[in-house]
């Protein structure tokens, strides 16, 4: 079942997604969201990544010409949860941290106006959206996974109709 939060990220901006993680953690359980800071030693961190996106029902997207650049997030992360969500309808969430060309991710709308990008703030605005972009996730999710919940009992309600 997918009940995850999935942060994709450039590694150069890992600052940004340590502030992320700092507001889920305040509110919602550690284990609802994740990034590549989970893989670890010995862990076939591709397998992770793909296992990661398969489990999530949101996604962030930190936005910035090195993640737009990362031949990685461009062939692998981007590909797989633009997949999801048009398979299965999970919610992209791109939030532009550095001015960028930004291609395919055009038609979503971003959190924050992607000609104020977050690194461009001091650091009270920076939390701010950080706190309002969490809550927001949050609440995608829980809401994706009530709506998922609803399609499983009324599959289950037909079928013992049918019976």
């Amino acid at each position: 079942m997918r009940d995850k939060i999935f942060i994709s990220y450039s590694q150069k901006d890992n600052r940004f997604r340590e502030r992320l993680e700092v507001h889920l953690k305040a509110i919602t359980d550690k284990e609802s969201f994740w990034s590549d800071k989970r893989v670890e030693s010995g862990d076939e961190w591709k397998t992770k990544i793909y296992s990661a996106v398969e489990e999530s029902a949101v996604a962030i997207l930190l936005v910035s010409a090195d993640f737009m650049a990362s031949d990685f997030i461009q062939n692998v992360e981007l590909p797989a949860l633009l997949n999801a969500e048009k398979e299965d309808g999970i919610i992209i969430i791109p939030i532009m941290l550095y001015d960028c060309n930004y291609g395919e991710l055009t038609k979503y709308q971003f959190f924050n106006t992607p000609n104020n990008p977050l690194a461009g703030l001091k650091k009270v605005p920076q939390e701010k959206i950080f706190k309002e972009l969490s809550q927001t996730a949050v609440k995608k999710l829980e809401k994706y996974v009530q709506r998922e919940e609803q399609k499983t009992k009324s599959i289950l309600r037909d079928t013992q109709c049918v019976s």
